[in-house]
């Protein structure tokens, strides 16, 4: 958030008293590389959430109780990228190295341990028979996966109803996979299922998230005009949050439910 902030604001003060818990939170997490697979640990302390897919328990991408996953590990390497480039930024030049080193070490092996030739995806875990959505937009957004194969992977993932889905959260993540590949002419297609909200009991612009065939209310956006004249945008307030947007013909109200 901290790397989103700083790319729309020149606020360097501000950016900057951030620096010291941003190391200390990669740290943590640097201490937790599996020096046996290079990828994140299994088990990593607290909720390591990553998305509601309805296969997945409390959110939770699979692992096994020695083999951590490789989309939180991917997330991590994007994280360390995202820190690179604040350290670059503020003289930090030792730190940024560092992180990128590591950050390369990580892709690297999700790459080597993961990838299924035949399948042509990245597993979930090293010897995983389950694959996701979510790892795969990660490899191709962090460029694990080499850039010359990201395209035939992202047709795979969004052709192959039998690996994990995202639901509406990780849709952000989708929709920028297809965007680095080059599809973006085919974003109205990826609106499908915000067309759909309305008949899942949406109202207001509401924005639900499915978990376990239950639909939670998230929040709402009220406006003074008819639903059908509503066009929903899934694009951030912030670029690395996903929310979305009613966009209206007159002036819009937002509440919070």
């Amino acid at each position: 958030m901290i790397h989103d902030y700083w790319m729309h604001r020149q606020d360097d003060q501000f950016v900057q008293s951030f620096l010291p818990g941003i190391q200390t939170v990669l740290w943590w997490f640097i201490d937790k590389i599996d020096p046996q697979t290079g990828l994140l640990q299994s088990k990593v302390p607290h909720w390591n959430f990553v998305d509601w897919a309805t296969s997945w328990k409390l959110g939770v991408a699979p692992e096994s109780d020695s083999l951590g996953s490789a989309v939180t590990s991917l997330q991590f390497a994007a994280a360390l990228q995202s820190a690179a480039e604040l350290m670059e930024q503020y003289g930090k030049t030792e730190v940024a190295k560092e992180y990128e080193t590591i950050c390369r070490n990580l892709k690297r092996a999700v790459y080597e341990k993961c990838w299924d030739a035949e399948r042509g995806l990245l597993r979930d875990y090293i010897g995983s028979e389950t694959f996701s959505q979510h790892a795969n937009i990660m490899g191709i957004l962090t460029d694990a996966i080499p850039e010359r194969d990201q395209q035939a992977v992202f047709e795979r993932i969004v052709e192959d109803p039998s690996i994990t889905q995202t639901t509406f959260y990780y849709k952000f993540y989708l929709i920028r996979a297809l965007k680095k590949v080059g599809l973006a002419d085919r974003y109205t297609q990826m609106l499908e299922p915000w067309q759909r909200m309305i008949d899942m009991g949406s109202k207001k612009g509401q924005t639900y998230s499915v978990c376990r065939k239950y639909i939670v209310k998230r929040h709402s956006l009220s406006t003074p005009f008819p639903a059908k004249k509503r066009i929903i945008f899934p694009f951030p307030v912030f670029y690395g949050a996903s929310f979305c947007v009613s966009i209206g013909l007159e002036r819009m109200k937002c509440d919070t439910a």
